[in-house]
């Protein structure tokens, strides 16, 4: 399975005035806290992907997600759009931050596309834990890269 970490953690400026070595782990869990709105495009095996996200981070450690995939493919007319909810943990340990999928939806209301969605959705699980590297964060703004390269932009 290709690059479906984009997908996981929906997702560049450092915190005011505090360098990543001068700020606390509490500091930056502070930021990240809360509401953030993201975007990120990726190519998986059955396509390239663009999502956009809403996504809550909470103080809990748990995360929750809704939004819209649009996956494009040559067998496909126009990009097949599909609505999904998720949710999960996570941890921040410097500016690693790890997510653990626990569910995930994925649908579109077609039948076809829904048969394609639940395919989809059984691999996302297969890989549910994910990381990625906070590369800016700011009480307006963040942006995070995962280990292939793909970059989640978000804003508050």
């Amino acid at each position: 399975m290709k690059q479906w970490h984009a997908f996981l953690l929906l997702v560049s400026t450092l915190i005011p005035s505090i360098t990543w070595a001068q700020a606390t782990s509490t500091e930056i869990e502070q930021a990240l806290l809360g509401h953030w709105y993201c975007t990120t495009d990726a190519v998986t095996d059955y396509g390239p992907i663009k999502v956009n996200a809403s996504i809550n981070i909470q103080t809990d450690a748990m995360f929750s997600s809704t939004g819209q995939l649009l996956l494009s493919n040559q067998a496909l007319p126009n990009p097949m759009p599909m609505n999904f909810s998720a949710t999960g943990s996570w941890a921040l340990k410097g500016n690693q931050l790890t997510t653990q999928l626990t569910k995930a939806e994925l649908a579109s209301g077609n039948a076809f596309i829904d048969s394609l969605a639940q395919a989809m959705k059984k691999e996302i699980l297969n890989y549910s834990q994910h990381q990625t590297t906070l590369t800016a964060l700011s009480n307006v703004r963040m942006s995070l890269v995962d280990n292939y390269s793909n970059t989640v932009h978000c804003l508050r």
